[in-house]
């Protein structure tokens, strides 16, 4: 059936869709209803708000590259009459879940991105800019995450401390930090992705 609006006169029509009706509910109310993106509805889903409920189909508009959601009804107003209806080709719900596993697979190519730049404790990590302070590593200093965390006294970010293949411990923003390579984490990160 696909996305289907009400309208309470004929004369609101605006030529989109396929108009439906006159009908009349379980109140006596006669309206018409449009009809539209028959056949291209590919899944519906529910939003609950703290105090409402907005109902969304997922579409598939005739040559788009991608879905897109129509808001069909909310619980803020009436919208009873309103409905939407899973209809799209066998084809087309495919070529949807294709362009769901594709968007899948970039999130786990990010996600895995993002976690092999995240400094950890036992990563090999480069300082690449200079930093102030009595523990502050001078840049280039290379050494392995020993502590990941926040500062005592102030809010001002990640720090990271490593330590350098002659013992020396700095510590420093995690901002200035670079990950050179996965040290013991490297297993667990290949098998994370698959």
């Amino acid at each position: 059936m696909a996305v289907y609006t009400r309208i309470d006169n004929a004369l609101d029509w605006r030529g989109n869709g396929r108009l439906e009706g006159p009908r009349t509910n379980n109140y006596g109310d006669t309206f018409w209803r449009v009809v539209t993106y028959e056949g291209r509805v590919v899944g519906e889903r529910e939003m609950n708000g703290s105090s409402d409920s907005d109902f969304y189909a997922t579409v598939w508009a005739e040559g788009a590259d991608a879905p897109h959601e129509v808001q069909w009804g909310t619980t803020r107003f009436p919208t009873y009459d309103n409905g939407c209806s899973v209809d799209a080709s066998p084809e087309l719900q495919q070529r949807y879940r294709a362009h769901l596993d594709a968007g899948i697979r970039a999130a786990r190519a990010e996600r895995h991105r993002v976690e092999l730049a995240t400094p950890r404790k036992g990563k090999v990590v480069e300082c690449i800019k200079a930093s102030r302070g009595k523990d502050a590593p001078p840049k280039g200093a290379c050494g392995t995450v020993i502590w990941v965390g926040a500062p005592r006294y102030r809010n001002s970010g990640l720090r990271v401390g490593f330590k350098t293949t002659e013992g020396i411990v700095y510590f420093c923003a995690a901002s200035y930090i670079k990950v050179r390579s996965q040290g013991e984490h490297a297993p667990a990160l290949v098998q994370a992705t698959l």
